[in-house]
C-alpha cells in the first residue's frame, strides 16, 4: 500500500470514528436497558409462579420482552435521547431512567395468586 492510500485510508477512519463510538454507546444503552427490564420480570415471573428454574424464567422474560413490543419501543426511544441531546450525560440519565420506568414489563393481573392479587389491589387504592 502506498503513502498516499494509507492517508487516506486514515482519513476516512478518522471520520467514521465519532459515529461509530456513538453507535457503541446506543448499543450499550440498549443492552444495558434490556437486562434491567428483563431481569425484572424474570424476577416476577420467579415469583408469582414460584420457579425456580433461573434459566427457565430468563428465558420466558426475553421472549416476552421481544414480543411485546417492548424492546422496539424502548429502542426508539433510545435513539431519539441520543438524537436530542448526543453524549450529554447530565441530561441523558433522567431520560434513560424514565424509558426504564415507562417501559417496565407490566405482570398479567391473572397470574397473581389471590394474596397478591390484594396486595396489589390496595397499592393501587387511592389512600
Amino acid at each position: 500500500m502506498d503513502r498516499w492510500m494509507w492517508v487516506s485510508l486514515t482519513m476516512e477512519v478518522v471520520l467514521i470514528l465519532p459515529i461509530l463510538c456513538m453507535i457503541n454507546i446506543i448499543h450499550v444503552v440498549e443492552q444495558g436497558i434490556g437486562c434491567i427490564l428483563v431481569f425484572e420480570y424474570s424476577y416476577f415471573l420467579m415469583e408469582v409462579e414460584d420457579e425456580q428454574n433461573v434459566q427457565r424464567s430468563i428465558t420466558a422474560a426475553v421472549k416476552h420482552y421481544q414480543a411485546s413490543g417492548t424492546q422496539s419501543n424502548v429502542m426508539k426511544l433510545i435513539h431519539k435521547a441520543f438524537e436530542d441531546h448526543g453524549e450529554d450525560v447530565e441530561t441523558l440519565c433522567p431520560i434513560l431512567v424514565d424509558i426504564v420506568k415507562d417501559n417496565q414489563i407490566k405482570a398479567p393481573y391473572k397470574l397473581l395468586n389471590r394474596k397478591q392479587q390484594s396486595l396489589a389491589f390496595e397499592a393501587l387504592a387511592p389512600s
